[in-house]
């Protein structure tokens, strides 16, 4: 069964504004998914994140803090899905026009990258 689901202006960084996370839980008990197409990281592109874990403190974009959350953020979410079976794909967000912004997307993509190639590696020692 296809099933989309979109918001527009939430990301893996509000999770105050919408808990993807809680959903995804939700989502996953329902539909059993195969795979997972997910793409996240436009509203994520900034120096600012809710919710993180009780002590920690985050700096800005592309520092190591910031990298080492939104790693966190994308690995729980990669996790939750291929923990069900389901084969996880990423979608990088695009170059965009702003030199500044392209900047941005790209740290974002960096860290989709990371995860999803130790995602792979992990799916291949299990096979």
């Amino acid at each position: 069964m296809l099933s989309v689901e979109s918001r527009v202006a939430s990301g893996l960084g509000r999770p105050e504004l919408l808990n993807w996370f809680s959903r995804f839980q939700e989502v996953i008990a329902r539909l059993k998914p195969d795979v997972a197409l997910l793409s996240f990281g436009s509203n994520d592109a900034h120096g600012y994140m809710s919710g993180v874990p009780e002590g920690t403190s985050i700096g800005a974009l592309g520092s190591a803090s910031w990298n080492a959350e939104y790693r966190r953020r994308v690995a729980g979410v990669t996790e939750a899905f291929a923990h069900v079976g389901a084969y996880v794909i990423w979608l990088g967000l695009q170059i965009a026009r702003s030199a500044k912004q392209s900047a941005s997307f790209r740290t974002v993509n960096g860290v989709l990258r990371e995860v999803a190639a130790a995602q792979a590696v992990i799916t291949q020692r299990a096979s």
